[in-house]
């Protein structure tokens, strides 16, 4: 099996990341109708905050370290 070309692998990432980053401010707006969503919508909407938020965290703490010793 080829290896994917590392530059072309890292653009998917950040085409990964940003789609996440975009799920998760779609699951911002959804807290404004949590009065008319039934509970186990609302626990699989927090379960999927609270994963999108550590992706994101992660992420952003993954970028700043690798560029704070240089690896970036």
């Amino acid at each position: 099996k080829p290896q994917q070309n590392p530059k072309s692998q890292n653009q998917l990432l950040k085409w990964v990341f940003a789609i996440k980053v975009a799920i998760f401010a779609m699951l911002l707006h959804v807290y404004d109708y949590k009065d008319y969503l039934s509970p186990v919508v609302l626990l699989v909407v927090y379960s999927l905050h609270i994963y999108l938020e550590l992706e994101v965290l992660l992420m952003i703490v993954k970028v700043w370290s690798l560029s704070l010793l240089d690896v970036i």
